[in-house]
């Protein structure tokens, strides 16, 4: 659950996009939380999918951010009462903040099938 986590919070606060790594960090996270929600990915696999991207200095495309917040913050896995309550509640965040990069889920879902080149 660790890697979901780190997949939540970094694509819930990316910078403005202005930069390459940032644009790199919210899109290669949105692709590990497409990755692990959508495609049952291990945590294995996650790992080796945000290597291959990250290999490669891309100039990945800025996402406009949504408005407002995902409903869940990492306060809400924090609030955790046991192990298991957890790993639940790290599921429950990183899915409210998949939700909410909705606008941004085809290209998310495009690096899950391969990685894209810089120019497309």
């Amino acid at each position: 659950m660790h890697g979901l986590a780190v997949d939540a919070y970094a694509a819930s606060h990316g910078g403005d996009g202005g930069e390459r790594r940032d644009r790199q960090s919210v899109l290669l996270h949105l692709t590990a939380l497409c990755a692990v929600l959508e495609r049952g990915y291990s945590s294995r696999a996650r790992i080796a999918l945000l290597q291959r991207l990250a290999a490669v200095k891309r100039d990945y495309p800025a996402l406009e951010r949504p408005a407002g917040a995902p409903a869940r913050s990492f306060l809400h896995a924090a609030a955790a009462s046991d192990l298991a309550d957890y790993d639940r509640r790290v599921r429950e965040w990183a899915q409210s903040v998949w939700d909410f990069w909705a606008p941004a889920h085809a290209i998310a879902r495009s690096y899950v099938q391969a990685p894209r080149s810089p120019t497309g």
